[in-house]
């Protein structure tokens, strides 16, 4: 009777085991099951994930979420979806109780009203929204007849079956990949409408780029994952060329930038893959042609070896903010007829330089204020101001910064507390980091102290 009773109360762990497991794991509850085919974003969002990653109890978190609060009948927590299908906009929500849906819908004056088993409203005459038992689907925005197509279009959804739904677009298994509570994956094209960054990125948009993202949430930082990926031979091959020129950072020249400045980026550079690299695109060749007849621009390029940084000093009140670069270079060569620069072509051009001795000087520019620059340990400095550009020096860093910087091919800090406006709202410990491997792999941290001293003022 042991040897039963043994048996049974392992196949009760065993099975209490598979319950819960499959209680914890990311199931989706087959709510993307109903994503359209043909999707050109998709993202997700697990509450439950990313409640329990920031350290909420599961009676806080019921409480932050139900207390207080009308009852809308939408699940939070199981995970819905956003995604955008052929111009529209949409997303799937799962529900706890739809008729507690209907009434929520109703509350606020959209009426309701049932075809062949799908529940529909519309919103403010330009959003659709049907729904059954367990899920709702809304998409728009659209007007008349078009309204009457994506009610086809979200019942044929909320009826397929997963192996004609959106989980089998590519998308979806790079949405997959991520293990982020709020994850998006989506090509080029769904960020062409987008204002300034549409004319940017349309050049690549028939050559298959994707983007997948990842959010966390901790009480202390927010962190933004994001890679990107192809399928195509010759966007890889260019993202190739991008890491070729790129190389782990060393962390001088953060010992050599201004002390508490609000922003620094620091990237290890190879000088002869980016001048290949510069070559390959006929509008930046054409101008290089123009450069070098005014200077060895090439051969400066060419000797980059190590980091390049940009770096804005701390910023007071009435300042204007003025950068100073610096470059690690192999040697100074391309400094070696520096006498023979000023000629007919530099005349032409509007452009004098004026050595003040071997190793500092500056450049005047007609209409545009003097380029200063050093050049001491094979280290070149430029910058407007002749202070930042002849005067530095070396001084101590912390360990975590240099540290953080270990691995990183760019890396860039936005000290928030070190910008006048900000300051008294946002302490100067408080950094959104930008940090990048590869090409490929980009993460950005940025702090709920600073997030939140930035809302505080944009709400007064």
């Amino acid at each position: 009777m042991k040897k039963y009773g043994l048996v049974a109360g392992l196949a009760v762990i065993l099975i209490a085991g598979v319950l819960v497991w499959r209680w914890l794991v990311r199931s989706n509850d087959n709510m993307a099951s109903s994503l359209p085919q043909g999707v050109t974003m998709v993202a997700r969002i697990d509450a439950r994930q990313a409640m329990s990653e920031y350290g909420i109890s599961w009676a806080e978190l019921t409480q932050l979420l139900l207390s207080d609060k009308e009852s809308t009948g939408i699940d939070p927590m199981k995970v819905g979806y956003l995604f955008a299908w052929n111009n529209y906009l949409g997303a799937i929500l799962p529900l706890k109780n739809a008729d507690d849906f209907e009434q929520y819908l109703l509350r606020h004056s959209h009426t309701t009203q049932e075809q062949r088993g799908i529940r529909w409203s519309v919103i403010d005459g330009r959003q659709i929204v049907g729904y059954t038992d367990d899920r709702a689907i809304l998409m728009g925005p659209a007007l008349g007849i078009e309204l009457d197509n994506l009610r086809n279009t979200i019942a044929q959804c909320l009826q397929q079956k997963e192996t004609n739904s959106g989980t089998q677009e590519r998308l979806f298994k790079r949405l997959q990949e991520r293990t982020e509570p709020i994850a998006l994956a989506t090509d080029l094209s769904s960020l062409a409408a987008i204002p300034w960054v549409g004319e940017k990125i349309q050049p690549y948009i028939d050559q298959l780029l994707e983007v997948s993202a990842g959010l966390n949430i901790r009480k202390d930082k927010l962190t933004l994952s994001f890679a990107l990926s192809s399928d195509d031979a010759k966007m890889n091959k260019w993202l190739d060329s991008i890491d070729e020129i790129l190389k782990p950072v060393n962390a001088n020249l953060l010992r050599t930038s201004p002390t508490h400045p609000a922003f620094h980026l620091e990237m290890g550079m190879r000088g002869e893959s980016l001048l290949s690299f510069l070559r390959t695109m006929p509008e930046v060749r054409a101008k290089l042609l123009i450069v070098n007849t005014i200077f060895d621009a090439d051969l400066l390029l060419r000797n980059i070896d190590g980091d390049v940084s940009v770096t804005v000093p701390r910023i007071e009140l009435f300042d204007t903010p003025v950068p100073v670069m610096q470059m690690e270079l192999r040697d100074a060569s391309f400094m070696d007829n520096v006498a023979d620069w000023n000629d007919e072509f530099s005349q032409a051009a509007g452009v004098r330089f004026v050595p003040t001795n071997t190793q500092q000087g500056r450049v005047e520019m007609k209409e545009r204020k003097p380029v200063y620059y050093s050049l001491s340990d094979y280290r070149l400095v430029l910058s407007e101001s002749q202070k930042l550009a002849w005067v530095t020096g070396y001084h101590d860093v912390e360990i975590s910064d240099a540290k953080r910087m270990t691995d990183c091919c760019v890396y860039a800090t936005l000290n928030l507390g070190n910008i006048m406006l900000l300051r008294g709202f946002i302490d100067r410990s408080q950094e959104i980091r930008l940090m990048s491997s590869s090409v490929r792999q980009w993460q950005m941290e940025v702090p709920t102290e600073g997030l939140a001293g930035i809302m505080k003022l944009l709400s007064m």
